[in-house]
């Protein structure tokens, strides 16, 4: 409930924060649904193609992507098994299976970056803006990371949650691997078409 009080102050009780979230929710969910019908719609960005090698080494990525994710949840299964309250004192349950899935993009993109198959043949442009929003991302997360550090609040009873930092942690890593190997990458290319 929102009211005025003598002082012209608007006071909104706990019911009024909980709509207003959703309501913050509905418009973003709403901005979100625009933007990206925008771009789907647009026909430069749905004719990406990628030629027959990469759509191969694209498909080996996702097997190895695959793999990998398979292995950590039995490892972490087998972990989880044997020695359950190791693992709770680093990382809460749900941080764990991010991370898993955080493993898996980041081998399926450094895989693709390595191979040439990240990006597609057709569309040079893209690439820049690409790596532009990847490093706004990084750094949006690096930012978040930090004040979560100052804070001293990173680490909590469970050990790291994902909702408390640990999605910092794992965006940093993931589009930090992927910028710094789209970075060697073009460095060694640089470097080819030199010689």
């Amino acid at each position: 409930m929102i009211y005025l009080s003598a002082e012209k102050t608007i006071y909104i009780s706990n019911g009024g924060i909980i709509m207003m979230g959703y309501l913050i929710f509905l418009v973003m969910f709403i901005f979100f649904y625009v933007v990206f019908k925008l771009i789907l719609d647009n026909k430069k960005f749905i004719g990406k193609s990628y030629d027959e090698r990469q759509l191969q080494i694209r498909a080996n990525a996702y097997k190895y992507s695959f793999f990998t994710v398979i292995f950590l949840l039995v490892l972490f299964g087998g972990m989880y098994g044997f020695a359950p309250g190791a693992i709770n004192k680093i990382a809460s349950h749900d941080m764990v299976l991010f991370t898993i899935m955080y493993a898996g993009v980041t081998v399926f993109s450094v895989y693709s970056v390595v191979k040439d198959a990240f990006f597609s043949i057709d569309n040079k442009k893209s690439n820049n803006g690409y790596l532009i929003l990847i490093t706004i991302v990084l750094i949006i997360n690096a930012v978040c990371l930090i004040t979560h550090i100052i804070d001293g609040t990173l680490i909590g009873v469970n050990g790291i949650s994902f909702t408390e930092g640990g999605a910092c942690i794992l965006n940093v890593f993931t589009f930090g691997s992927i910028i710094i190997t789209i970075i060697i990458k073009s460095l060694c290319n640089k470097k080819e078409m030199a010689d």
